[in-house]
């Protein structure tokens, strides 16, 4: 029987940085970043799992039509959109982890989204039928 083990010293191969700028990783990672922080301020209100990051972009169920954020960490100055009330508004930011002071924003927008768009309760279709 032949068993295969891997080396706890061996490297790993990767394949050549030459085709990527070395600010996408680290704009990756901000992205990121901020996603985590706004979904993890969002916990209080909604289901986190319903809070999801599309093209820098922080959407509750994934619907264009509820945007929790806008990321534009990519510029100089950084600059977060939050829609307060449905209306988009600029904040600039030193780092991701000022959206920390913008809290009660973010809770307010997943506030307003849940009592003017609230969520319908699915109900499968075995019960409906009895």
């Amino acid at each position: 029987m032949d068993l295969h083990r891997h080396r706890l010293d061996a490297q790993p191969t990767l394949p050549p940085m030459d085709d990527c700028p070395d600010e996408a990783p680290a704009a990756a990672t901000m992205d990121v970043e901020a996603f985590y922080i706004v979904r993890t301020l969002a916990r209080s209100v909604v289901n986190c799992n319903r809070v999801q990051l599309r093209n820098a972009r922080v959407l509750l169920d994934g619907y264009e039509g509820k945007p929790i954020a806008h990321l534009n960490l990519h510029h100089s100055p950084q600059q977060v959109v939050l829609y307060p009330a449905g209306e988009a508004r600029c904040y600039e930011l030193a780092s991701a982890n000022d959206l920390y002071d913008l809290a009660d924003v973010v809770r307010g927008s997943l506030q307003w989204y849940e009592r003017e768009f609230p969520v319908k309760p699915h109900v499968p279709e075995r019960e409906v039928m009895a």
